[in-house]
């Protein structure tokens, strides 16, 4: 992780974090325009989302991230790791834990608790391409098939909808917000029972996740008389 720096003192544009070194050796290095950084390494690869991963891709070297959740997991990451209160972030205890979760970590979450829960998911089900369904998971013990939802957000699933496909539907709105009547083959899974199982399993959650149920249990406990 980087966080720009201002220039050094003493120079005339000392409010501006870009600096303009067009000197003998800035030249013969051809490096002549400087931002000076604070770095802190991530420790672990999972430490940074997917969504934010994805930024640094070629053909690009730097781009915008224009997500709200990956810039507040950036200012606690950053925040933990320079062991710094840089950053000022929202009191977790008044806002819903999924909120500081984006999609693709949401989905992950999903991805663990089915195979916590004996549902084998088929890696390659899980492309852009997949529009109906995020993927596809197969029971060890019985080999029935299942397709899976994720929603973040106030999106809606329609529970009458899935009630129509032949398989096993595992449904996950982030906020509850669910709409229809769901049919037999529908599992409505629960915020409540999803959190619950990040922190009974938190050992197995990304680290992107552990460190926000860590930041949510310190609140809790700076706040307890």
């Amino acid at each position: 992780m980087a966080q720009v720096d201002p220039p050094r003192s003493g120079r005339s544009d000392n409010s501006l974090a870009w600096e303009y070194y067009d000197t003998p050796a800035g030249r013969e290095a051809d490096i002549v325009n400087v931002v000076r950084c604070r770095i802190v390494p991530a420790p672990k690869a999972d430490d940074v989302p997917g969504k934010i991963v994805a930024c640094f891709r070629p053909s690009r070297a730097i781009q915008s991230i224009a997500d709200e959740t990956a810039v507040l997991y950036s200012q606690l990451l950053w925040n933990q790791l320079s062991n710094s209160d840089d950053y000022s972030l929202p009191d977790l205890q008044q806002c819903d834990l999924f909120s500081y979760l984006d999609a693709e970590t949401t989905e992950d979450v999903i991805f663990i608790y089915l195979q916590c829960e004996g549902w084998v998911v088929v890696p390659n089900s899980r492309k852009a391409d997949t529009m109906s369904y995020e993927f596809l998971a197969i029971n060890r013990e019985t080999h029935a098939r299942a397709i899976v939802q994720v929603k973040t957000g106030n999106t809606p699933l329609d529970r009458a909808h899935w009630s129509t496909f032949p398989e096993t539907v595992f449904l996950f709105q982030a906020h509850g917000v669910y709409t229809g009547v769901p049919g037999h083959n529908v599992v409505q899974l629960s915020p409540e029972t999803i959190r619950g199982f990040m922190e009974g399993h938190f050992d197995v959650m990304p680290q992107s996740v552990q460190r926000w149920i860590r930041f949510a249990q310190r609140r809790t406990s700076a706040q307890m008389p």
